[in-house]
């Protein structure tokens, strides 16, 4: 092994997610060299990805100021991958024994067990400059047939897909704040795009009603055509406004534009009411495109019709204005979609909500709705993010919520169909959200809870004493064949439940984190507060311990029900 000779790289990037999607092209092409599968191969950029997204997020805070150090190097049949970053690294116990979480605040649980499970060796270094993670294995003999633990092989193929995935979302979300046109916007987004789906050819079929100058703007990109005259499979695409796709050449033998292409998908690009084009994407042979790449497509698609209504209805505006634009218009969409609920409460109950976002586009929602028999439900979520795609999700999940929530379910029933759905819509795209469902009878003598990777429900009695419901389950969206577990509690007169998102306790003091143990203190000393001075309260307690509570506000929600029948008449 002494005279083997040694191969690698070094890098050094600024901390900023979108830079890892480059760093796995090349990392992948170095390990593609020496020759290894390319099962075993992809394991290894996950690994990198974990790893340099935890030293990102975690090490530098995203603090695009600092630096993280990336080293890869082969020497024989031994690869090493080596990440430095300036933070002080996972909690020791994490270290000590990584495994799949059951506490959904973990920060570092997940990544480090799927690296753990894959390497021969970790070796973990902290020090007063920082903290460097060095992963190695051992390749005597290639084999892309070895076969990996299916569990594991699972979750590194869905975050795989997801890191691919959620590249070119961060990048679109900066590219709705900051392309000069809208044009440069769609152009950007298609470049992402094909590095999602891999080789397809794109086109962008544009309405000839848009503004004089909009359409003289997109008739000289060369990704574009205009729709005049379309027939067949796009021409039915612009009738019907609903998306057409095929995977047999037979079925478009007689399409006078898709009949050379072998399997495609045609969807409306579409927003306000208003149809803008259609986006088609099309391949010259098989395989015909999976799951996780069509709904790519159709989101592209989505976001496309957004980009398009608003520089067609804002054409004659600055051309700086247009970021807070589109973000007047992300902002809409969800007031829109997710309103805060109304509900006419019977005389046995109140029920209060609130919901503060800490951006334009939040990633909170909740849910009060009662069925048809008189049992009431009630669903706090938060969803993976904050910006469109995150509002999407939440709206796909309230509409899921509303129609099958007359349907007969047990709530363990419900919440196991709305995560299948979420699964199934969302598909390789992996994003997910957490959420915590409750049921109240009619009779009002128990209620039931389903936490789905949330921070605890919290049922209050009138002495004060507090019940928690844990999660049971990872968060919906993520694991089709997920179970979860509903747990039941008596109720009486003058009890309270609390349901929250973590950004009512997860904030910075200057003694560090507030937390959970601060907050179920809180919760004690206000047992007999009214929920909106409880709320009101909360908020003047951040305002006072925080230095800089604009900077570190997460979206915060919360819904309190009180079980508070009248008393007899005077």
């Amino acid at each position: 092994m002494a005279d083997e000779p040694v191969k690698g790289d070094f890098r050094v990037l600024s901390a900023r997610v979108e830079l890892v999607e480059t760093l796995r092209e090349d990392f992948g092409l170095f390990l593609r060299d020496l020759g290894v599968g390319d099962q075993v191969l992809a394991f290894w950029q996950l690994a990198l990805s974990e790893a340099v997204v935890n030293a990102i997020v975690h090490g530098c805070k995203s603090d695009p100021h600092l630096k993280v150090e990336v080293k890869w190097m082969s020497h024989g049949q031994d690869v090493l991958l080596e990440v430095k970053d300036p933070g002080a690294g996972p909690a020791d116990e994490v270290i000590r024994s990584p495994d799949l979480p059951e506490d959904p605040f973990q920060q570092h649980g997940r990544g480090m067990f799927l690296i753990e499970n894959f390497a021969d060796r970790l070796e973990h270094w902290k020090s007063q400059h920082g903290y460097c993670l060095r992963v190695f294995k051992n390749h005597p003999e290639i084999d892309p047939g070895d076969e990996i633990d299916t569990v594991l092989e699972q979750a590194l193929n869905e975050l795989s897909v997801c890191y691919e995935s959620l590249a070119a979302f961060y990048r679109l979300g900066d590219g709705l704040v900051r392309a000069e046109s809208v044009t440069h916007f769609i152009s950007q987004a298609i470049e992402d795009l094909k590095k999602v789906v891999g080789d397809a050819r794109m086109t962008l079929y544009f309405s000839d009603s848009l503004q004089d100058a909009l359409h003289e703007e997109m008739s000289a990109q060369p990704f574009t055509r205009m729709w005049s005259g379309l027939d067949g499979m796009l021409g039915e695409v612009v009738k019907t406004r609903s998306e057409m796709a095929w995977e047999d050449a037979e079925e478009v033998a007689d399409d006078p534009v898709l009949s050379a292409y072998a399997c495609g998908i045609c969807c409306p690009v579409q927003a306000g009411g208003r149809l803008y084009g259609v986006f088609c994407v099309v391949r010259k042979a098989l395989p015909y495109f999976n799951a996780g790449e069509m709904n790519n497509v159709r989101t592209f698609s989505d976001l496309f019709g957004i980009a398009l209504a608003n520089a067609d209805n804002t054409i004659v505006r600055a051309r700086e204005q247009r970021a807070f634009q589109e973000l007047e218009i992300a902002a809409e969409i969800q007031k829109t979609l997710l309103p805060l609920p109304t509900i006419v409460c019977p005389p046995q109950w109140q029920v209060f909500t609130v919901r503060r976002s800490a951006r334009d586009v939040a990633g909170d929602y909740l849910e009060v709705q009662r069925s048809h028999n008189g049992d009431t439900y009630l669903a706090v979520v938060d969803v993976m993010g904050k910006g469109v795609s995150a509002a999407f999700l939440a709206a796909m999940f309230r509409t899921a919520f509303n129609i099958i929530l007359n349907n007969g379910y047990t709530l363990l029933g419900l919440a196991q169909t709305l995560n299948r759905i979420l699964c199934q819509q969302v598909g390789d795209m992996t994003l997910f959200a957490t959420c915590t469902l409750a049921r109240l009878p009619a009779s009002l003598d128990r209620i039931e809870l389903v936490n789905a990777g949330h921070c605890p429900a919290l049922l209050a009695d009138k002495g004060g004493n507090l019940r928690e419901c844990h999660p049971s389950g990872p968060p919906f969206g993520l694991f089709g064949d997920a179970r979860y577990q509903c747990d039941t509690f008596p109720i009486s007169p003058g009890d309270r439940l609390l349901m929250i998102t973590d950004g009512l306790y997860e904030w910075e003091t200057e003694a560090g984190v507030w937390g959970w143990d601060a907050f179920l203190a809180f919760v004690r000393e206000e047992t007999k507060t009214s929920p909106s001075a409880f709320w009101d309260k909360l908020q003047a307690k951040m305002q006072s311990e925080c230095p800089d509570i604009e900077a570190t506000r997460d979206d915060q929600t919360l819904l309190i029900w009180e079980y508070s029948p009248p008393g007899p008449p005077s």
